[in-house]
């Protein structure tokens, strides 16, 4: 799914924050103005797997950023972590030395954590994008009457179990 957001509005801040508390250090880029494009993969019961850590200006950088990441899924470093506050575990993913990807949610095994590793993995190779439309308000939710935009989304995230077992998992 891609999700347009106010640049420095609540949802932006929101997911900039949560990338923060994963990866352990800013992940900020270059500021923006007016709306920002980032993505998320989804599964088909609406559960957020994993998300970009970058905001793109548009929806055109947004689907680049996504399509260099499926293409370069094996170069990919990825790093578990630990919160201290509560001792949940989460994870993110570097491209070319810079955060990339980072799991949605917080986990409360290193076993859970690493699985849901595995299935994003496997999942943003197979994920097929669709040409539906989805209104997204400040808030994230679907027919939210504001100046939400309409965004394409994808809704199949299956995982294609031929695929092989990801690397660089940590």
């Amino acid at each position: 799914m891609f999700v347009v957001v106010p640049a420095g509005g609540r949802q932006h801040v929101s997911w900039i924050e949560h990338s923060v508390s994963v990866v352990g250090h800013s992940v900020l880029g270059a500021p923006h103005s007016g709306n920002v494009v980032g993505w998320q993969l989804v599964t088909s019961n609406g559960r957020s797997i994993c998300r970009s850590v970058a905001f793109q200006a548009d929806f055109d950088g947004a689907l680049r950023a996504l399509d260099d990441l499926r293409v370069s899924i094996a170069e990919l470093d990825v790093s578990a972590t630990i919160r201290p506050s509560d001792h949940l575990y989460g994870w993110w993913a570097r491209l070319d030395g810079r955060p990339a990807i980072v799991g949605a949610r917080w986990y409360s095994s290193i076993r859970d954590n690493r699985a849901a590793i595995e299935v994003a993995l496997r999942s943003l190779v197979s994920a097929r994008l669709e040409t539906g439309k989805a209104a997204l308000g400040e808030t994230g939710h679907h027919n939210e009457q504001s100046r939400s935009q309409s965004v394409p989304v994808h809704v199949d995230a299956a995982v294609d179990s031929s695929l092989p077992p990801t690397l660089g998992a940590s």
